[in-house]
């Protein structure tokens, strides 16, 4: 745009002002801030604010979420993950078929007419889960690696593996461009088994590296430990380059690197992502102490065995991984991460000539999929195969209402590209959508403090079926005290240097920001008494519930 303001820029600036006001408001009114992303998001796209289809914005909202899903895997773990998809089976196959259910019914209902293959299509797209939108309200929440989480995650991506493989054998007969074959369903069930076995050898073969002779006995490592050369050079050969310095941009290349791998295999490149950082493990990111000029530093398994095997570092090494982690939350949450949601509002477009006709079968689908998804989803966690509390099953079930990036993609597919949907099927679709994405947030919002109450029951009933283990308790207070520490580093860094991490994880964030005050204008006369955070956030969530609740999200894990 010659001699003005590129619009693109001027989109932008608006989305991160809408940004910063929409965490505001969402502080003001304690619900999550997706909600006014996608409120705001739509105003814009309606009244010229911001122009839709915008291909610069929807490739910063592709990256966005992108950033989002990579972010949400690389603070989660294999273990964690695999125990959740040995749960979620249920959730993905009945979680589905009573959407499918819902959907087919109610446009059978209200569009006879539309025939047999549009009813089909639109029965398809409500089965597609938009995970995208559960986690970033659960991570809002404070819950993005509860139980919950990762059976909303595992659930959804074993519902959209099914949604595409559908996808992909139903829209060519509905348009009447193919018969469905043994060959074309084999097929996409062969890619999604090659995607499979990709991230399986990045995560056993080409990321880790042996460091330790425990390293040996492993199972995950039976075949790396016989493949010279390899087993001795993986991510962490990289990660440690330059001291760690370019471990953000590996993380970032790695991500999308395995998510544009993929869209080859005909997934989204948020699954790529999400297992990208999944597999990318803590323990990649440790660096040994730079060597002095008079110094060789070397990765000797024999100088640092005794220590490695406690699974500590060795004297006078760091670790980035945190580092890293924060500042890829920091551009997922806070200022990349959200465009993707105010993009989806702004291409959200109501007719007001349309409205009139399709307001009550947008609210039957609406209430059919509010009851069917929630029921099915609860009652599988629960039961099929179970192994989830009541209280994880009913946030599942919320969890799993939202429709957004597969499920405009199969409108996108059938309406615009192959007019299967007629516009008024079309919108109906799409508004039952929104008010689902809107409902999301504010279920979850309000139903925490009733599932943190539950957990807390559990807890301290010492029931099994709450999962939580002495193990997990420790993960707990290291959870809370890395979180601490976080804060703390990107707060209090360059105001207070001096402050270690004994310090910061004692006297806590207030305490922190009045000793920093003191050594700014004195020095201090002796040091505050460190203890323990996580030990304290413990003891304070048994005597007040409300100091406990953020704390209490961290048990779910």
């Amino acid at each position: 745009m010659a001699g003005g303001v590129p619009t693109e820029l001027t989109t932008l600036l608006i989305y991160w002002v809408t940004i910063w006001f929409s965490n505001f408001l969402a502080q003001k009114s304690r619900l999550s801030p997706l909600l006014f992303y996608l409120i705001f998001g739509c105003i814009y796209g309606n009244t010229g604010v911001a122009e839709q289809k915008n291909h610069t914005m929807t490739f910063m909202a592709e990256m966005a979420i992108t950033m989002v899903f990579l972010s949400l895997g690389f603070e989660e773990n294999v273990s964690h993950f695999i125990g959740g998809i040995k749960k979620s089976w249920g959730i993905a196959l009945i979680g589905a078929i009573v959407p499918f259910i819902c959907g087919f019914s109610v446009t059978y209902a209200f569009y006879p007419e539309a025939g047999m293959n549009a009813i089909m299509m639109a029965g398809l797209a409500v089965t597609a889960t938009a995970v995208s939108l559960t986690m970033i309200s659960l991570k809002s929440e404070g819950l993005a690696v509860s139980n919950a989480a990762i059976g909303i995650m595992t659930s959804a991506v074993l519902d959209d593996v099914m949604c595409l493989a559908l996808v992909a054998v139903m829209v060519p007969i509905a348009t009447g461009k193919a018969d469905p074959t043994i060959e074309g369903i084999s097929w996409i069930l062969a890619k999604s088994l090659m995607f499979v076995l990709v991230i399986a050898t990045l995560n056993t073969i080409v990321f880790p590296i042996i460091r330790k002779s425990s390293d040996y006995q492993k199972p995950k490592f039976c075949i790396l430990r016989r493949i010279p050369l390899i087993r001795s050079f993986g991510v962490h050969t990289l990660t440690r380059f330059n001291h760690g310095e370019q471990a953000l941009l590996l993380v970032l290349i790695i991500g999308l690197g395995v998510g544009l791998g993929g869209t080859l295999l005909g997934f989204h490149p948020t699954i790529g992502a999400y297992m990208a950082g999944l597999v990318l493990e803590e323990r990649y990111f440790d660096i040994e102490p730079e060597a002095k000029p008079d110094q060789v530093v070397k990765l000797d398994r024999q100088q640092t065995d005794e220590s490695m095997e406690s699974d500590k570092l060795p004297e006078g090494w760091t670790n980035s991984y945190d580092h890293v982690k924060d500042l890829l939350e920091n551009a997922a949450f806070s200022w990349l991460g959200p465009i993707f949601f105010l993009n989806l509002g702004c291409n959200i477009k109501v007719q007001p000539e349309v409205l009139p006709k399709v307001i009550g079968p947008a609210f039957a689908f609406y209430l059919a999929l509010l009851i069917g998804q929630i029921l099915s989803a609860a009652l599988s966690a629960r039961f099929v195969p179970g192994g989830f509390t009541w209280a994880e099953s009913w946030m599942i079930g919320f969890g799993m209402l939202g429709r957004a990036e597969l499920f405009f993609v199969v409108l996108d597919t059938c309406h615009i590209q192959n007019h299967v949907l007629d516009d008024e099927l079309f919108f109906a679709l799409t508004f039952a959508a929104m008010m689902l994405n809107v409902t999301v947030p504010i279920a979850i919002s309000l139903y925490k403090p009733y599932y943190l109450k539950a957990q807390e029951a559990d807890i301290a009933a010492g029931n099994a079926a709450s999962n939580v283990s002495a193990e997990q308790m420790e993960r707990l207070k290291a959870k809370v005290l890395k979180e601490e520490l976080a804060k703390a580093r990107r707060i209090y860094k360059s105001s207070s240097p001096d402050f270690t991490d004994e310090e910061l994880a004692g006297i806590g964030s207030k305490q922190c920001s009045r000793e920093s005050s003191k050594r700014s204008n004195s020095s201090l006369r002796g040091k505050p008494n460190p203890g323990t955070l996580a030990d304290n956030a413990l003891q304070e969530t048994a005597s007040s519930e409300q100091t406990g609740a953020p704390l209490q999200a961290w048990i779910l894990s």
